[in-house]
């Protein structure tokens, strides 16, 4: 009788290890059927998330970027408008003193026309 008991030890072990197997098997597959795909579906918001984030840094750092360059242009703008007005000064200031020689060269030109003879 002990080894009848045994053996009907023995197959209610197997049976219960089985069944322990089956059970797992059927997690393992819900795991791949259902949470797998909301694990997909999780990473894919988070990386969604993320990217718009960089995206929005990137967008500010471009507009920083844009507004730095469009003021440097400025003062190297407003730079070479001084350098100009400051030449056109200078060749005034140059040119002034030969203005009524070059008055009196017209003027004598203009002459020598008028009186019918040549330039």
């Amino acid at each position: 009788m002990n080894e009848a008991k045994t053996t009907i030890d023995a197959q209610a072990a197997l049976d219960m290890i089985r069944k322990a197997e089956e059970e797992a098997a059927a997690i393992v597959r819900d795991a791949r059927e259902k949470e797998g795909p909301l694990l997909v579906q999780a990473a894919q918001e988070s990386a969604g998330k993320t990217r718009e984030e960089l995206l929005e840094r990137a967008r500010k750092d471009a507009e920083a970027m844009k507004r730095a360059s469009v003021a440097e242009a400025a003062k190297h703008a407003e730079g070479i408008r001084a350098d100009t007005e400051r030449e056109k000064v200078r060749m005034r200031e140059q040119a002034a003193p030969r203005m009524a020689d070059a008055v009196k060269e017209a003027e004598r030109r203009l002459a020598a026309v008028l009186e019918g003879g040549s330039v």
